[in-house]
């Protein structure tokens, strides 16, 4: 923690540098209930080696997977792992793996020498692509039959027939840019680039093979639990490591939860981590520990604090500020004692 910075909606908030270097500013409450652990950068550390999926070998346009990178400068804060691509004209760069298995990235940018750039860096089309759409014409997977009178979006309209044999409309610009491609049917088929995660572990799950898609058309996975129960699953989520079951260990996680937080992070039968827990969002005051009341027309507002059941009350003030020092004063005197005491024992521990 460097400094104290302005306050947002009487939210305190904090300048802090992270150990990877970045500085970032955060919330007393993230700061205190452990919300807030880094700049970012301890994101990319939470997914494990065995939840990446290996892409060396496999390729992408121009680009072959070599290996995997773990340059802090190429990663920064993203939470997708990076990889080394050797580009077919002899170059080599660092893609994320989103790129890649989007198709966003398929070269070292070579391909781009053939596009006009303008002054703000925007590119353009290329210099010798079709100024026009003329019947019979194929884009793509659609053929251009005849131009409607009525337009769409504000722009000439097309009917179009697809390979796949259904007919659809597309607008001039949606043919000449290549922003749309058919009439729909390349979606509902698997990409190239589709990684098939059949067999592999993640968690309790195995999975069995594809089960659809979602209506944002992220693959769905057949998966078997432990327990013997299938379940359907998100591939994003299991790469991700937020499925690890069909639910069945959820009592258990919760048990164990419990055990520690009476065990690792208990002081003297204090919970450590209640004493440091955010405000609640039905507070009347936004501040945890005060209350406001009113008698004979004036408005008070009252601290209090809680320690081993017993609520310890300070004197009524007559403004919110005040109330707030003295909060921070009983804090002071009655939780950093036993917040001070669990950092020794974890040190300890170590």
């Amino acid at each position: 923690m460097i400094k104290e910075v302005e306050q947002i909606k009487t939210k305190r908030r904090f300048l802090c540098r992270c150990e990877c270097g970045n500085e970032v500013i955060a919330r007393m409450e993230s700061l205190r209930s452990g919300n807030t652990q880094s700049c970012g950068c301890f994101k990319s550390e939470r997914v494990s080696e065995t939840q990446v999926v290996d892409l060396t070998g496999h390729r992408y346009g121009h680009l072959t997977v070599l290996e995997r990178s773990y340059d802090k400068k190429s990663v920064g804060k993203a939470i997708h792992s990076f990889w080394v691509c050797h580009c077919d004209c002899g170059k080599q760069i660092v893609v994320s793996s989103n790129a890649l298995r989007s198709g966003h990235t398929l070269s070292c940018g070579h391909l781009r020498g053939g596009r006009r750039v303008s002054k703000k860096g925007q590119k353009k089309r290329k210099l010798d692509a079709p100024r026009s759409v003329a019947p019979g014409n194929r884009y793509n997977k659609l053929i251009a039959v005849e131009r409607l009178s009525e337009k769409l979006h504000n722009e000439e309209a097309w009917s179009c027939k697809c390979d796949c044999g259904n007919e659809t409309v597309a607008t001039k610009s949606q043919l000449l840019g290549g922003r749309k491609k058919s009439c729909g049917c390349l979606r509902r088929k698997s990409p190239a680039n589709l990684i098939d995660l059949t067999g592999k572990r993640f968690g309790s799950l195995v999975v069995v093979g594809r089960n659809g898609r979602t209506s944002t058309d992220s693959a769905l996975w057949l998966c078997k639990c432990d327990c013997g129960r299938d379940v359907t699953v998100s591939g994003t989520l299991l790469r991700r490591g937020d499925a690890v079951s069909c639910g069945c260990q959820k009592p258990a996680q919760v048990e164990n939860a419990r055990s520690i937080l009476l065990t690792e992070k208990s002081v003297d039968g204090v919970q450590v981590p209640l004493l440091t827990k955010k405000v609640r969002s039905d507070s009347s005051t936004g501040y945890k520990g005060i209350r406001r009341r009113e008698r004979n027309g004036m408005v008070y507002y009252d601290a209090y604090i809680t320690i081993k059941g017993k609520r310890i009350n300070a004197a009524p003030k007559k403004t919110l500020d005040e109330a707030v020092e003295e909060r921070r004063r009983l804090e002071e005197q009655y939780h950093k004692p036993y917040i001070e005491a669990l950092e020794v024992l974890k040190d300890e521990q170590q």
